[in-house]
């Protein structure tokens, strides 16, 4: 017989130990008195985490900004359209003044959309 661990105590109490290993470790609790001690402790612990644990359950309350609503989801999709356009443009129409014009458009897009999003929150943490 393999000599008790310490972890295979812990994996009985949590069901983790093949059925032949489980009683293997369960007859070295009935022949070894320190051992037993060990595994009192240990489930006496496991006893309180577990209850304290219950205890502790909740529901978070997430309150999500104004901003994450479906307008953002239509100036996200906006802005990848943009920069899927922005890198595509100079690639098949062959000139540089289109692509620069479209990269400008993007910029100002994106940029609005950050400053509107940084004016929200600074509006929303001073309320």
């Amino acid at each position: 017989m393999n000599p008790v661990e310490f972890e295979e105590l812990s994996a009985l109490l949590d069901g983790e130990l093949t059925r032949e290993r489980a009683a293997a470790v369960r007859r070295g609790l009935e022949a070894d008195a320190v051992l037993r001690e060990e595994y009192a402790c240990l489930a006496n612990l496991d006893e309180r985490l577990r209850a304290t644990a219950a205890g502790a359950a909740f529901v978070p309350r997430i309150d999500m900004p104004k901003w994450s609503a479906p307008r953002l989801r239509r100036i996200g999709i906006c802005a990848v359209a943009g920069l899927t356009l922005m890198r595509l443009a100079p690639k098949y129409l062959n000139s540089v003044s289109i692509g620069l014009a479209v990269n400008c458009v993007v910029l100002v897009m994106l940029l609005s959309f950050v400053v509107w999003m940084v004016r929200d929150e600074v509006a929303r943490t001073a309320a």
